[in-house]
C-alpha cells in the first residue's frame, strides 16, 4: 500500500511520539479488538496547548495522522483545537489516504477531542457536549466508548 509523502514522513519521522507525563488532559478512542488505539496527551496553558503527545497501537496511517494533529494544535487554544480537529483538516492532509485507513484519521481527531474533554472535566470548564464525539464512531459493534 503506498501512502503520500506526508503520511509517509510523519510515519517514518513521528513527531510529539510518547505519553506526557504532566498531562491537563487525555484522551483514547479505539480498542485492541479492533485492532487500533490511539491516545492523545496535552498539556495546557492559560488555554493555549504548549506540549502534546501520544501513543498508537494501530498502523502507518494511524502514527502519521496522531504526529501531524499534535503537530497543528500545538500553540492553538482548546476551541480552536477542537475546530481544527472537526474541520477536516486532518483528512486534507492525508489526503490519499485509503478508505479502509480513513478511521485512523477519525480516531486521531477523536482522541484528541476526548483529551480536551478530559481536560475541561478535571478543571470544571462548562461546555456543550455536542462539541464532542460520543464514543469510537467508526467501530461496528465493538461497543468501546473513549475515556
Amino acid at each position: 500500500m503506498l501512502y503520500n509523502h506526508t503520511i509517509t514522513d510523519h510515519f517514518l519521522h513521528p513527531q510529539n511520539i510518547g505519553a506526557l507525563n504532566d498531562a491537563d488532559g487525555i484522551g483514547e478512542v479505539g480498542s485492541i479488538s479492533c485492532g487500533e488505539v490511539v491516545r492523545i496527551f496535552i498539556k495546557i496553558n492559560d488555554g493555549v496547548i504548549i506540549k502534546t503527545g501520544f501513543e498508537v497501537f494501530g498502523g502507518a496511517a494511524a502514527i502519521a495522522g496522531a504526529s501531524v494533529l499534535t503537530e497543528l494544535v500545538k500553540g492553538k487554544t482548546t476551541d480552536e483545537a477542537l475546530h481544527l480537529a472537526d474541520s477536516g483538516k486532518l483528512d486534507t492532509l492525508l489526503d490519499g489516504l485509503p478508505p479502509s485507513r480513513l478511521k485512523s484519521a477519525v480516531f486521531v481527531c477523536e482522541a484528541l477531542q476526548a483529551a480536551i474533554k478530559n481536560y475541561y472535566d478535571n478543571n470544571g470548564i462548562v461546555y456543550d457536549l455536542f462539541e464532542f464525539a460520543l464514543g469510537c464512531s467508526m467501530c461496528d459493534g465493538c461497543g468501546d466508548e473513549f475515556v
